[in-house]
């Protein structure tokens, strides 16, 4: 990675899959309590977090990608990444989820995905693992990214586990999307050939994922081919309530609109509350008073004439799990 880096045409991202034999690395977060047998030596890797670990069965991707072409930078980055990684798991129907506190990837039986980043030469490098087949039984001699929380793998729910160049070719191809444009109508017929609408679960999950990166616009057309297959009810009216919460975001960050953010927000506010038996969010309540705190930022902005308000930081939604 560091050959390539120092070798880079800056405009171009590349990706490696890999396979390692059974290696143990430290991050720059490592301690000493995180590593439960002291037979083994970690070889220090110039990333983010803790110790963990590579052997047959994981898929490892590596990275050098520009920076610059990083809207959000390294924060925004892992937030793709760990998207790209749940919408993957959810395509073999197993039910991956986010953790507010901790990056990667879990799932109820442990985590299965792991993130650890670093920046050099205004490029950002190292990457993932994912647990497809590997031996979990390695991971007993360290406290992985300084967790105590069980592992788990794709073989673990799969009555066959994908290959890992199967599993590679599916991240590829999501990643690259994400660097892609395509109008909304590529957008719908693209997911129409994958998903299937009726399974509003998923369509939530989907969405979810979408707004967790910031891709406003794409969750807003998630949710809402969702929402045109519900009948009438209140999960229809909270589907709607997050259609409008989507776009409004999109009017905040991708396409300024101080005005038409506040008012979609304000309506998607009314919706949340008068579906209070709608609870699909781990600590619902802390979305609607995030929600609640974003709309005063905004009239306080309309007040104080401020032009520009998409470096707002406090705007940027925090990270929810799902129940």
């Amino acid at each position: 990675m560091e050959s390539t880096i120092a070798h880079a045409e800056h405009d171009k991202a590349q990706l490696w899959g890999l396979e390692h034999p059974l290696v143990y690395t430290s991050g720059l977060k490592t301690s000493s309590a995180h590593i439960l047998d002291a037979e083994i030596t970690p070889i220090p890797a110039r990333r983010g977090g803790s110790v963990t670990l590579h052997n047959p069965g994981q898929l490892v991707i590596y990275f050098a990608v520009p920076f610059r072409s990083v809207n959000g930078g390294l924060e925004r980055f892992v937030r793709v990444l760990e998207a790209i990684l749940a919408e993957i798991l959810l395509e073999y129907a197993i039910a991956a989820n986010l953790s507010p506190g901790a990056s990667g990837v879990f799932t109820s039986q442990g985590k299965i995905a792991f993130i650890g980043l670093g920046l050099k030469s205004n490029y950002i490098y190292h990457g993932i693992s994912f647990n497809v087949s590997n031996n979990l039984a390695d991971f007993q001699r360290i406290q992985p990214c300084g967790l105590t929380l069980p592992m788990t793998r794709m073989a673990d729910f799969l009555k066959s586990a994908p290959t890992l160049e199967e599993v590679f070719s599916r991240f590829v191809t999501k990643f690259t999307e994400r660097a892609s444009s395509y109008s909304p109508t590529q957008f719908r017929e693209q997911r129409e050939k994958i998903y299937d609408f009726t399974d509003w679960r998923l369509g939530f999950k989907l969405g979810w994922l979408a707004f967790h990166e910031r891709r406003y616009w794409e969750a807003h057309e998630i949710w809402e081919m969702y929402w045109q297959e519900m009948p009438p009810g209140e999960l229809r009216i909270f589907f709607h309530a997050m259609i409008q919460m989507a776009m409004a975001w999109y009017k905040i960050f991708t396409a300024p609109n101080r005005n038409g953010a506040l008012s979609l927000l304000s309506k998607a506010f009314i919706k949340f509350q008068v579906t209070p038996e709608i609870q699909l969010l781990q600590n619902q309540e802390e979305l609607l008073q995030f929600l609640e705190r974003a709309a005063w930022l905004l009239e306080e902005c309309s007040k104080a004439n401020a032009a520009d308000f998409k470096n707002l930081s406090a705007l940027t939604p925090p990270v929810f799990a799902w129940l």
